[in-house]
């Protein structure tokens, strides 16, 4: 019988820290995954993941990295399925889905308003890209398989305080070029950059994982090593040397086009997410 207990009461813990909320107009429902330590009452810092698959939500890589303390994680995904068209109208339905889920997690879920993060891989990785440049409740984001080639309908001319962008991205992936970019423009707005670069990985992640993700995630956002600052800067100095790095380098894409391992689509313009 006290085992039994025992159970249910462990059992009624984990369905508290992982569950789902239901937003209008969005195909999938949220997923929360809150951490250990997580106090209502308390604000914590927060990550909404975009997850390419399908558009589900999932929260499991960005819960792995950083453990199951800290962070709260929550899975995203769009009002638009599939391809993304985008456009002013389109850019503002994704914006209105953001601002529900934010107001939900804010006022129930303890989210720091101040301490709101986004992450995304490929596709997810191009539209944070666009948050982070027109979003002034971003507090900063990961950018990983993807880059910079196309300014969102509305933009900052430079951010009004640092934000964290964190940069990742195979050697081999076709995007490489663009994720360089990103970092080169995020950094003229404002932000604190920091990159690795996967050898042996095209447009992929990892299978065990991004220890340089891991530590992104496990210090305070806030904090930054300058260790790891230096080695975003000698990688850089070394794509530089060779590639001869330059943003005009990156190659103009036809109308109606797509990006390389991209899903989105900006009909009429030069540059294609």
């Amino acid at each position: 019988m006290i085992r039994l207990l025992l159970f249910l009461s462990f059992s009624s813990l984990v369905n508290a820290r992982n569950f789902e909320i239901g937003i209008p107009n969005l195909l999938y429902p949220i997923k929360v995954s809150l951490p250990e330590n997580h106090k209502p009452r308390e604000k914590h810092h927060t990550l909404l993941y975009y997850h390419r698959n399908s558009g589900r939500p999932t929260t499991s890589l960005m819960r792995n990295h950083p453990g199951s303390k800290g962070w709260i994680v929550a899975g995203m995904t769009y009002q638009q399925q599939g391809t993304f068209t985008l456009n002013a109208d389109t850019w503002q339905a994704e914006r209105k889905a953001f601002h529900a889920v934010r107001k939900i997690m804010v006022d129930n879920h303890g989210t720091d308003p101040d301490d709101l993060y986004l992450a995304g891989l490929s596709k997810d990785g191009w539209y944070t890209n666009l948050m982070l440049q027109s979003e002034s409740t971003v507090s900063g984001g990961i950018i990983m398989g993807a880059g910079h080639l196309h300014a969102a309908p509305t933009t900052f001319e430079k951010y009004t305080s640092p934000k964290p962008v964190h940069i990742e991205f195979g050697r081999s992936d076709g995007n490489d070029h663009a994720a360089l970019n990103a970092l080169l423009y995020h950094r003229r707005m404002g932000g604190i950059l920091t990159l690795e670069v996967q050898p042996k990985l095209g447009h992929d992640f990892p299978d065990n994982g991004s220890p340089s993700l891991a530590q992104w995630l496990k210090r305070p956002p806030s904090s930054f090593p300058k260790t790891h600052l230096l080695r975003t800067e000698k990688l850089l100095k070394c794509f530089e040397e060779q590639d001869k790095l330059r943003p005009k380098r990156l190659k103009p894409i036809e109308p109606e086009t797509e990006a390389p391992n991209s899903r989105w689509r900006i009909p009429g313009s030069p540059l294609i997410y």
